[in-house]
C-alpha cells in the first residue's frame, strides 16, 4: 500500500494554505510562524495511535489529566474507531471532572470522523 505524505500533496502546494510539513507537530509550528502567535514544539504532544489502541479510553484521560495548561495536543487516529476511543476518553475525564482544572476546552481539528461521532465541544 503506498501512503503518501501530507506535506507532499497538492494541498501542500496551494499557495495560500500549503504547507510543508507532514508531521502534525511540526505543521502546528510551521502554521503558527506564519502568523503572530509563535508556538515552541515542546509544547506540542500527541495521543500515541499503538498506545490509544491498545489502553483505550483510559489512556486519552490519563494523558488530557497530565498534560499542563497551554500544551497542544494532537489526535493520531486513522479511522473513526480511533476518534471514538478519543471522544470516549474525553467524555470519560469530563465525567470524572478531571479535566476542568486542566483544559479550558478542548478543540478538536473539524475532522469529519470526529463530526461523525457526534463529539462535542465543551
Amino acid at each position: 500500500m503506498f501512503i503518501l505524505q501530507a506535506g507532499e500533496t497538492p494541498f501542500a502546494q496551494d499557495a495560500t494554505f500549503g504547507y510543508k510539513s507532514s508531521n502534525l507537530r511540526n505543521w502546528i509550528v510551521e502554521k503558527a510562524a506564519q502568523s503572530t502567535r509563535k508556538i515552541d514544539r515542546d509544547r506540542i504532544d500527541s495521543f500515541d495511535l499503538a498506545r490509544l489502541r491498545k489502553e483505550g479510553p483510559e489512556y486519552i484521560s490519563r494523558k488530557l489529566f497530565a498534560a499542563e495548561k497551554g500544551t497542544i495536543i494532537v489526535v493520531n487516529a486513522a479511522d473513526e474507531a480511533d476518534m471514538d476511543v478519543i471522544i470516549l476518553g474525553v467524555l470519560e475525564g469530563a465525567s470524572l471532572n478531571l479535566l476542568s482544572s486542566h483544559l479550558s476546552h478542548p478543540l478538536p481539528n473539524a475532522h469529519s470522523g470526529f463530526m461523525h461521532a457526534q463529539a462535542f465541544n465543551g
